[in-house]
């Protein structure tokens, strides 16, 4: 049975208790793990880890491998990454403008979290605040779509399914200030413009580059062992090879035509500039030399 470490954050909403109840996350952020039962697992349902009563034990799976790079792998990868996702956003105020204004407290917390969960050691706790982080950030430019209604005035409250992590109103006021001050809005049209402009945009954003290398070094058949940055970028930011149609494969038998042992485009980019001319790559990793 795994126990389900969560704040009163996630309990005053769940049971209906404490609703008025302000909890001072940074003194003691989880001080309610004590009181959870047996039966509060952690399991996963495909967004969130969530809360839930069950009468029969669920059974987190906490084995998963480092690359060597030290990233996480398959099995369980994505697991991890959620766990720490929803922990980070139910500790951590989302008052707390960015990741370097949270108190090392609150991050040693989240550290816990996950080294009680799974197994991870000492080596990687860096990499998992860091992780931390990143979700942090993102959860923060996810709610900042939320924050006007339909007439463009600040809404008091965030969404109802985000009850969970923002219980204290206070803290969503803060946020919403901090989002609409103008000098935060130019810094955000700066970067957007900036995301646009980039080479290789990143379009897997369900996938980290960890496991998209796993795949390209199985896909080649062969002795390889890692993937030069360049080529894993280039693919991160095209599409994979299922999302374009079969039709559109141009270049397939030059690529028959040139290896001895044909395989499939590893991911596939097309597109057109200002109408006219059409540009078309594909990533491609050959399992043997040229003929």
């Amino acid at each position: 049975m795994v126990n389900c470490l969560l704040s009163n954050k996630i309990n005053a909403l769940t049971d209906g208790e404490f609703m008025e109840e302000e909890v001072n996350v940074e003194d003691d952020p989880l001080r309610s793990v004590e009181y959870m039962s047996n039966a509060d697992t952690v399991i996963y349902d495909g967004d969130f880890y969530a809360r839930h009563d069950h009468e029969e034990e669920i059974t987190l799976d906490k084995s998963f491998k480092w690359n060597s790079k030290g990233q996480p792998i398959d099995p369980n990868r994505s697991k991890f990454g959620h766990f720490i996702k929803f922990v980070t956003r139910s500790i951590v105020p989302i008052s707390y403008s960015d990741w370097t204004s949270v108190s090392a407290n609150i991050k040693e917390h989240i550290w816990d979290q996950v080294e009680q969960t799974f197994n991870v050691k000492d080596e990687h706790k860096d990499f998992v605040l860091s992780l931390a982080g990143q979700d942090l950030r993102a959860f923060h430019t996810q709610m900042r779509k939320y924050i006007l209604d339909k007439y463009g005035n600040c809404l008091s409250h965030p969404r109802e399914k985000y009850h969970r992590f923002i219980t204290v109103t206070d803290h969503w006021i803060e946020f919403v200030n901090q989002s609409c001050i103008e000098e935060f809005k130019k810094e955000s049209e700066a970067d957007a413009i900036k995301a646009k402009g980039m080479l290789y945009r990143y379009m897997r954003s369900v996938k980290v580059y960890a496991q998209l290398e796993q795949e390209l070094i199985a896909s080649s058949r062969s002795n390889v062992t890692f993937v030069p940055q360049h080529v894993l970028w280039k693919a991160a930011g095209m599409q994979h090879p299922k999302e374009v149609q079969k039709d559109e494969y141009m270049y397939n038998e030059f690529y028959k035509k040139t290896f001895n042992e044909f395989l499939e485009p590893l991911s596939y980019t097309h597109f057109t500039a200002e109408g006219e001319v059409e540009f078309r790559s594909i990533l491609y990793f050959p399992g043997m030399g040229p003929l």
